[in-house]
């Protein structure tokens, strides 16, 4: 029979002998202030600094020195701000200058020219022409002077700026500031600025208008009538204008060929509107005197160019100011005209013409010269019948 005795347990220091006769390394030991645990939390005996996040001791290292690169990256950016700046300044004054030259040309009135190369009527207007092209080229001289005043001295400025920023230069460097990379900010700058006064595309309005006018073009004349004989003199309808915007130009004058003064001549003038829609007439107002502003119905103001009567305002209108234009949307306005040529009561002969007027559903009027060529009427019995003689 066998009997054991308790189990023997290895002492602690035997355990610890035979590792150093084994020549293992002792166990490490792990420090137990001053450190954080995992949750976060920091023991009692731990410092401010401990606590601190990486993103905070990195904002506390001192910073490093720029590099050149960096230098120069920031005087880009500082000088692009500044170029900014002045743009933001000098566009709107442009823009400014640019909306007052278009602003004063356009009030300025189109002269009248009428296309004939007949000697004495191509004349007509002359002075007024004339005066209205020296106009424009004291508006557009005073614009461009402006303009290029205000380019240049953004440019002085940019230039200046840009300076300020670059190093010290050397006779040697090209361009304003001598930085390559500042000057070519500056180029871009320029090129913006130019692009804005744009005095290429200003030379081209300037040629456009000083082409600004109405023309008149000849319509119908008495040319290779037989009636010349008897009129001693030559008929001439000259008309034109914008047909889109409702207001025609008509003149009606008379050549004196036998010699006498042009002065003792006179006009006599009847028309009648006629309201249609499409080809039904709706409305027949029948013939009447001609109205004339500041002048006496039926008889148009005339004046005297050498050996020609010249009747500048014999056109016929629709006043879309009149309280009955609202009526007429949709509708045409048909209104011919009896012009007639006078020695004291005596009848030389006429012209009879036709204008019409059409007014869209929006109320838009436009105008253009209907039923025909003009015809020479040697009676005028429309005339004669309204205005007596």
């Amino acid at each position: 029979m066998n009997v054991q005795g308790p189990a023997m347990r290895p002492s602690p220091l035997l355990a610890a002998a035979l590792l150093a006769a084994c020549n293992a390394p002792p166990s490490p030991e792990f420090p137990t202030e001053g450190v954080a645990t995992s949750g976060g939390t920091h023991l009692i005996s731990s410092t401010p600094a401990d606590r601190e996040t990486i993103a905070q001791q990195l904002a506390g290292q001192p910073p490093l020195p720029l590099t050149h690169g960096a230098v120069s990256r920031s005087h880009g950016q500082q000088l692009q701000g500044r170029l900014d700046s002045i743009l933001a300044v000098v566009q709107p004054e442009i823009g400014t200058l640019q909306v007052d030259l278009a602003g004063a040309i356009a009030r300025l009135p189109r002269p009248e020219r009428l296309a004939t190369t007949d000697p004495v009527l191509r004349t007509w207007r002359q002075a007024e022409r004339k005066a209205y092209q020296d106009s424009v080229e004291l508006f557009h001289d005073e614009a461009e002077r402006r303009l290029g005043a205000l380019r240049d001295y953004a440019k002085a400025l940019a230039d200046e700026q840009a300076r300020a920023l670059a190093p010290a230069r050397s006779p040697l460097d090209p361009g304003p500031s001598g930085d390559a990379a500042l000057d070519g900010a500056l180029e871009t700058f320029a090129e913006v600025l130019d692009g804005s006064v744009n005095l290429s595309e200003l030379s081209v309005h300037r040629s456009q208008d000083l082409e600004r006018r109405v023309d008149l073009f000849e319509a119908f004349t008495t040319f290779g009538e037989d009636a010349e004989a008897a009129m001693g003199g030559r008929i001439h309808l000259f008309l034109g204008g914008d047909e889109t915007d409702g207001v025609p130009r008509a003149l009606l004058a008379f050549r004196v060929d036998d010699g006498r003064a042009p002065a003792d001549l006179h006009v006599r003038q009847v028309l009648r509107h006629r309201i249609l829609r499409g080809s039904a007439i709706v409305k027949d107002l029948g013939w009447r005197a001609a109205p004339v502003a500041g002048g006496v119905p039926g008889r148009p103001g005339t004046e005297v160019l050498d050996n020609v009567l010249v009747a500048p305002r014999v056109e016929p209108v629709v006043d879309r100011t009149a309280p009955a234009y609202a009526q007429l949307r949709d509708l045409r306005v048909q209104c011919d005209v009896q012009s007639a040529i006078y020695q004291g009561d005596t009848l030389l002969g006429g012209v009879d013409w036709r204008v019409e007027f059409e007014v869209s559903a929006r109320g838009d009027l436009t105008w253009q010269v209907a039923g025909g060529k003009p015809v020479f009427d040697a009676q005028c019995a429309e005339v004669v019948r309204v205005l007596g003689g």
